[in-house]
């Protein structure tokens, strides 16, 4: 096999778009609560006071707490992700470069 060869048949793999990581990570936070609620329901089953419990204050508060610490998880998360993704494609973009200068 020829050099241009290898390198027509390299690139030719790597044609494929690849998913954004902000989109692939919203799929797995939403399938991950879909699947913990229908754990949750399950096998440790809601609290047979539930209605009443929902008017209480000690319960909004819990449940206040819970939704900020998992929203701030999440936006920490996706920022880095973004990072992360940004990061990779200048290396690529930096090897490709180099590479197409050899040519």
């Amino acid at each position: 096999m020829r050099t241009e060869d290898l390198i027509r048949a390299l690139a030719a793999d790597g044609s494929q778009p690849v998913a954004p990581i902000g989109r692939t990570l919203w799929r797995a936070v939403g399938v991950g609560a879909l699947l913990s609620t229908t754990l949750f329901l399950l096998v440790l089953h809601p609290r047979p006071d539930i209605r009443h419990a929902l008017l209480t204050v000690p319960f909004d508060f819990k449940l206040a707490v819970a939704h900020g610490v998992g929203g701030h998880t999440i936006a920490v998360r996706s920022l880095n992700a973004a990072r992360l993704s940004e990061v990779n494609a200048s290396e690529k973009l930096t090897h490709n470069k180099n590479v197409s200068a050899f040519d």
